[in-house]
Parts: C-alpha cells; structure tokens; sequence
C-alpha cells in the first residue's frame, strides 16, 4: 500500500513529558500512519510498532530540513521536526506530512525564522498542522508565508485563535472545505484544537518560555523545555491534548489522500 502522509516525530519523541509509550500506542490505535526519522544514515519510515522503539532510545536531536544532509553523512539518529519530515516526504514522493504545532516568526533564541517556514515556500509538499505555536508571532508567520505564495486553510474554520492556548485571532486564506488541496505544496491546513479542551490560563505559557530561554543558554533546545515546563505546570494536561491532536491530524490526512 502506497504511503499517503508521514508523521513528524519531534513532538513524540521529545515533547510529551508524561506520556509513556503505551499511551502513545494506544492514542494511534486503529490509525494507519508512517512515521519517519532518521538512523544509520538514512531516513526511516514505519508503523507504530517500529517508531515506539526508536522512541524508546530516547534520542534528543531534532532534524530539520537545513542540517538532514549533514546528519544523515555523520549516521546519528535524530527525530524528525515538520521541515525535516517534509522534505523527506519530498525525496520519497510522499504528499502530505502531519505534524502538530509548527513554528514561526517571534523571539525565540537563534530562531528568527524557524525552518518549518521556509519548508512550506520550497518544499512541494502539504503541511496538515494544527496551528503556529501559542508563542509565535502569527500575524508576521502567515504574512511571510503569503507574501511566498503559501496558502493558510482552516479546517472548519477561517480563522486561527492558538495551538494550545486561546493566544491569537488571526484571519485565515479560507476553509479546506472550498479550497481544492492538490499535492504541488505551498498549503498550511490547519486542524485546530476545540478551544474548550485548551488550556485557559495564558500565565502558565509565560512561565514556560521564560524556562526555555533560561535552558536555550545552557545549550538545550527551546521547543522540548516549553512543552517539558507546559507539560508540569498542567499536570501533563498539555501532552494529552497535543497527542489527541497529532492524531487527529494524521486522520485528516488519510482523508485528504482518499478524497481530495
């Protein structure tokens, strides 16, 4: 059976601080996804059955699309960021790939421009996410990525109003449902999280950046502490919701490879 989507790995690797292996299993059961990483010098792709074991090794680095050539050449194992997965959608003619919060324009350390977005204006390759992270700045993100030609579609809704918080109210292109999705890239589809299953003290994600920027200035990554300080200050409330959402995503995908 021919592979329709490829699931980032980043976020299930290194974001989901409470979440244990067998609820990540269990979360995807019944979903026929591909997830892709890179290891022993090549990019790797598989069911879930596979992905929980690389999973398991615990891996922290993060591949995107700039630095994938050079670690693929030095055969270190990494997880896969939106970027890296779509450009490993591109050299393996897959369509779609799915992630969960991607990133953007805002004050993130030795981010200014992070490289999901120069993905989306190169790489011909669909993006099914579910929204710009709660600290990006949405509003310069999608006026970079229109003034590239990328279009911004919600799923349901016109508009984007944040990932994991209520953070945003930033008018989209349009909706999937009156904007044909074709497999020649330059498409955002957004699937946002229902505000009511968000969480609604804004507070909490201040808390957790002013961590991550602390922990950027030890030599870690940014994204993980955020969701590591996210996943704590809510009682691991944030990784649940993020994992019912890269799920969700991974189902719009099969239905845009069965009915676009």
């Amino acid at each position: 059976m021919k592979t329709k989507y490829l699931v980032e790995s980043c976020l299930l690797t290194h974001g989901l601080r409470s979440i244990t292996d067998g609820e990540v299993i269990r979360a995807w059961d019944g979903v026929n996804a591909t997830f892709a990483w890179i290891d022993e010098g090549k990019i790797q792709t598989g069911c879930m059955e596979r992905f929980i074991e690389f999973r398991k090794r615990k891996i922290k680095l993060r591949v995107n699309c700039k630095n994938m050539d050079e670690m693929l050449k030095k055969r270190v194992p990494g997880a896969l960021t939106a970027a890296g997965t779509m450009e490993a959608c591109h050299r393996l003619g897959i369509p779609v790939t799915v992630t969960c919060g991607i990133g953007g324009i805002g004050n993130i350390p030795g981010e200014t421009i992070c490289s999901d977005l120069p993905a989306l204006k190169n790489i011909p390759v669909n993006l099914v996410a579910t929204s710009p992270k709660d600290m990006i700045d949405v509003g310069q993100t999608f006026l970079w990525l229109r003034e590239r030609g990328v279009k911004i579609l919600g799923y349901h809704t016109d508009y984007c109003t944040g990932y994991v918080f209520e953070s945003m109210h930033e008018k989209l292109d349009g909706m999937f449902e009156t904007v044909p999705f074709q497999d020649k890239g330059k498409k955002l589809l957004l699937n946002p999280i229902p505000i009511e299953k968000r969480i609604h003290d804004n507070g909490i994600l201040e808390k957790a950046v002013k961590e991550a920027v602390e922990a950027v200035k030890k030599g870690e990554y940014f994204h993980p502490t955020v969701n590591g300080a996210l996943d704590r200050l809510t009682n691991g409330r944030t990784s649940e919701i993020q994992l019912e959402s890269i799920v969700e995503n991974a189902k719009l995908a099969g239905y845009i490879a069965e009915f676009k």
